[in-house]
């Protein structure tokens, strides 16, 4: 990595979406979190249901904690 990759990263923190949102009909709608975890629960378990487990795949990270990386383990 080189010194500007790895000391000029703090412009990425002002582009990072950090509410969901859905767009319909081209406007976009901001949600909260409460209304998005049941549907995207259930579409996640749509897709395992159908597909398995080979079907869905979640990148970790080190930045995480022990807890929220093992809430990312399937059965």
């Amino acid at each position: 990595m080189c010194d500007e990759g790895r000391y000029n990263y703090r412009w990425m923190d002002d582009q990072r979406v950090s509410e969901p949102s859905r767009r319909t009909g081209g406007v976009t709608k901001e949600l909260s979190w409460k209304e998005v975890f049941p549907e995207l629960a259930q579409k996640l378990k749509g897709i395992l249901d159908s597909s398995g487990t080979g079907a869905v795949a979640v990148l970790g990270s080190a930045q995480l904690r022990l807890e929220a990386l093992l809430a990312w383990r399937i059965g």
